[in-house]
C-alpha cells in the first residue's frame, strides 16, 4: 500500500485504485506478467468487496489522456509528467516469460499434450482435464465438471510430478491450486485471452422460477430440472444452461428474420437523405478538424465519405422527417475505424458533446464501430462508406486498386452499402458482388465490375463508389466504365487474369434488388447441449470471439444458400460433432422452407484454413 498521491505512480510497477464503484488497475510498461498475474488477483478480491458490484478498468501506457485515465489522475490529485518517474531499468523480455508458462490437457490413456498460445477459455471443455504451470511460480490443475475421477486423478498426478522435479532442481516448494469448472481462480482467469467468468447467481437470476422454486417445463422438449436430479457432476448453472438451450427450435430460429439492432429512432426509418445536411470531423489527440469547407465534403449529402480505418470521425447530419418536411432533427454519429488508436475512441464522447453544443433542437446520438454500420448512417455518408486499405509501404505506381462493393439490407427505400478495399488480384473476384477497379496516374480510369449474382443494389451502390473516386479529376464521367462478369473487355487492360480463376456461383439475380444476407451464429457449450447465440451485423472478427470456438455461417443469396461450420483448430472433436449436427438440423430445415429439396452437406471450416467461398461471406475478407 503506498500513499493516495500521483508521486507514488512510477513507470516500474502496477497499480490498483479501488474507489466507489470502480477498480483501477494501471499497469506500467516494464511490468512481468507474474506481476500483471498478481494484480488480476487483488483486483478480483477488490471488486468482491463491493459484493461483485465494481466496475473494472485497465489502463496501459498511453491511456492517460482517455475518461478512464482522466478519472484515475483525479482522485490522485491531477497527472504527473511521467518522463520524471522513468527508471532506467531493463525491460522485462514478456515473450520469453510467457513461453515458460504451460498449458497441458491430460488424456485418459496418460498421454499428455501441450496447447500452444495465445490461452483460449474456449479450449477448456467440460470432460476434460488441465495443467496450467510455470516454473518455480504456481501450478493449478483444471477439470472440467463432466470430468471422470480417473482423469482428474491422472492430472494430479502429474502435477505432483511436477512439484518434484521442481524441487530436485533447487526451486522452492511451488503449491499445487486447483481451478474447477466455473471456480477458477483470477491468477488462472488471467492467463487466458479474453477470458469471461461465469456467475451461476446471475443465470439463475434471468431465468423465470415457478412459485415454488423449481425451473419451468421446457416448451419444445419436456426438459426439466428433475430431468438432471441426481446425474453426478452437474451443478446448478449447469442444468439452467441446459435448460434454456433445450428450449431453441432450430427450425423457427433458421426461418426467422436476421438479427438487427434497434432502430436509433423511428424518424429514420424513411429517411432516404433528400434535402438532409452533414458535416463531418477527423479527431486526432482529443481534438475535432473538420475535413471540407461546405461545400462537397462539407455540407452536401450526395458525394460519400471516404473514412480511414486507422482514425476516428465525427459526423452531424440533419434531415427533416416525416412528410411535412418542417421540424429538422439531428443525429451525431462517431465512426471507430478497426485500428484507430483508444485516446481517439475515447474522446469520442467528449467531442460528441462539442458537436451537440453547435447545433439546437432534438438530437441522437451512436457510436458506430467499423464493419457493423447501420443502413441509415450509410445514407448518412452519402448513401456509401468507402474505406480504403492502410498502405504502410510505398505504392506501386503503375498497380490498380480493387474494391469490394456491397449493399446492406435495411428499412429504408434506398440502396446504401459499402466499398472496402482489397488486394488488386483477378483471384478475388466475386460473382456475388460487385468490384470498382481503379487504374493509377494522372488520368485514372473506373471500372466497376457486376458480377451474375449481385443485385441492382449492389450495382448502384458500386456506381456511386466509382463515381466517388473518380471525382476531382476533370472529365472523370468520360472514364467511368461499367462491364458485366463474363464480357470483360477494359477491366482485363487494367487488371489481367493471368491464368488465375476466381469465385463463381450460378445464382443470378437478374433485375432483383435483393441483397445478400450473412448471418453468424456463436455456438456455445451448455453442459451436454449446443445453444446458438445469434450475432447481429456480424463481422470477421466476431468468429475469434464465439466463447466456444465454434460458428454456424448461414449465407444467402437470391437462389443460392450455403451453411458453413467453422470452428478453431483446438476445438475439442466432440464439440465440433455435436455442433456439427446442429448444423446440419439448420440446413435441412432451410431446404425444407426454401422448397430447395437437398442443400447438401454443412461445410466444415477450419481457423487459419478457410475456403474463398467462405471468406466470400464477409466483405472484404480475400
Amino acid at each position: 500500500k503506498v500513499s493516495l498521491a500521483a508521486d507514488s505512480i512510477n513507470s516500474r510497477d502496477i497499480f490498483v485504485l479501488s474507489t466507489k464503484g470502480c477498480v483501477y488497475q494501471r499497469i506500467s510498461p516494464a511490468a512481468s506478467p507474474q506481476a500483471k498475474a498478481k494484480a488480476a488477483q487483488l483486483t478480483g478480491s477488490l471488486v468482491q468487496c463491493q459484493a461483485g458490484r465494481a466496475a473494472t478498468r485497465v489502463l496501459e501506457d498511453g491511456d492517460d489522456d482517455s475518461r478512464d485515465g482522466e478519472a484515475f489522475w483525479k482522485v490522485l490529485g491531477g497527472r504527473i509528467n511521467a518522463n520524471k518517474h522513468k527508471a532506467a531499468i531493463p525491460a522485462v523480455d514478456e515473450e520469453q516469460a510467457k513461453k515458460s508458462i504451460k498449458l497441458v490437457k491430460i488424456c485418459e490413456n496418460g498421454d499428455k499434450t501441450d496447447i500452444g498460445r495465445p490461452f483460449k477459455q474456449s479450449t477448456l471443455g467440460g470432460d476434460e482435464a488441465y495443467v496450467l504451470h510455470w516454473h518455480g511460480i504456481h501450478i493449478f490443475v483444471w477439470t472440467g465438471t463432466h470430468a471422470t475421477l480417473s482423469l482428474k486423478e491422472k492430472a494430479f498426478q502429474y502435477a505432483t510430478e511436477l512439484q518434484k522435479a521442481w524441487e530436485e532442481t533447487g526451486s522452492p516448494l511451488v503449491e499445487m491450486e486447483i481451478a474447477p469448472q466455473h471456480g477458477e481462480h483470477p491468477v488462472f482467469q488471467s492467463h487466458f485471452q479474453g477470458w469471461v467468468a461465469s456467475s451461476s447467481k446471475a443465470v439463475s437470476e434471468v431465468v423465470p422460477m415457478n412459485r415454488s422454486g423449481s425451473l419451468p417445463e421446457s416448451r419444445n422438449n419436456g426438459i426439466s430440472r428433475s430431468k438432471f436430479d441426481g446425474i453426478e457432476g452437474k451443478d446448478r448453472s449447469t442444468v439452467i444452461l441446459e435448460e434454456r438451450a433445450s428450449r431453441i427450435d432450430v427450425e423457427e430460429l433458421e426461418g426467422g428474420e436476421p438479427l438487427h439492432p434497434p432502430l436509433l429512432t423511428p424518424a429514420i426509418k424513411h429517411d432516404v437523405g433528400e434535402g438532409s445536411e452533414r458535416r463531418i470531423w477527423l479527431i486526432r489527440s482529443g481534438k475535432l478538424f473538420e475535413l471540407g469547407d461546405g461545400g462537397a465534403w462539407g455540407q452536401s449529402s450526395t458525394v460519400p465519405y471516404v473514412l480511414s480505418s486507422s482514425s476516428c470521425y465525427v459526423t452531424l447530419y440533419s434531415f427533416f422527417p416525416g412528410v411535412d418536411r418542417v421540424t429538422r432533427r439531428h443525429v451525431i454519429y462517431a465512426w471507430h475505424g478497426r485500428n484507430a488508436a483508444n485516446p481517439d475512441k475515447a474522446a469520442c464522447t467528449m467531442c460528441m458533446n462539442e458537436v451537440s453544443q453547435m447545433v439546437n433542437g432534438q438530437q441522437d446520438r451512436e457510436v458506430v464501430t467499423e464493419g457493423r454500420e447501420s443502413q441509415h448512417f450509410l445514407i448518412a455518408c452519402g448513401r456509401v462508406c468507402i474505406t480504403p486499405a492502410n498502405s504502410t509501404g510505398p505504392q506501386q505506381p503503375d498497380f490498380p486498386r480493387l474494391f469490394e462493393v456491397r449493399a446492406i439490407p435495411g428499412v429504408a427505400p434506398c440502396a446504401a452499402g459499402k466499398a472496402v478495399e482489397v488486394k488488386a488480384q483477378y483471384s478475388g473476384l466475386y460473382s456475388g458482388s460487385c468490384f470498382v477497379c481503379i487504374s493509377r496516374g494522372a488520368m485514372p480510369t473506373a471500372i466497376v465490375w457486376l458480377g451474375s449474382a449481385a443485385g441492382t443494389d449492389d450495382k448502384e451502390v458500386a456506381t456511386l463508389a466509382a463515381a466517388r473516386l473518380l471525382n476531382g479529376s476533370p472529365g472523370w464521367q468520360q472514364r467511368l466504365i461499367t462491364e458485366q462478369e463474363g464480357q470483360e473487355s477494359q477491366f482485363l487492360k487494367i487488371l489481367p487474369s493471368q491464368g488465375a480463376r476466381y469465385t463463381s456461383i450460378s445464382a443470378s439475380l437478374g433485375n432483383s434488388s435483393v441483397c445478400a444476407i450473412l448471418r453468424v451464429f456463436h455456438l456455445e457449450p451448455a453442459g451436454s447441449l449446443i445453444r446458438p447465440r445469434e450475432v447481429p451485423r456480424p463481422q470477421v472478427e466476431d468468429l475469434y470471439e464465439s466463447p466456444g470456438g465454434v460458428c454456424l455461417v448461414d449465407f444467402m443469396l437470391e437462389g443460392h444458400a450455403s451453411v458453413f461450420l467453422w470452428h478453431e483448430k483446438s476445438c475439442p472433436a466432440d464439440r465440433v460433432r455435436a455442433c456439427r449436427e446442429l448444423a446440419q438440423r439448420y440446413l435441412d430445415s432451410k431446404a425444407n422452407r426454401l422448397g430447395a429439396g437437398e442443400l447438401g452437406q454443412v461445410r466444415l471450416e477450419i481457423a487459419g484454413a478457410e475456403s474463398a467461398s467462405f471468406k466470400h461471406c464477409f466483405l472484404g475478407w480475400v
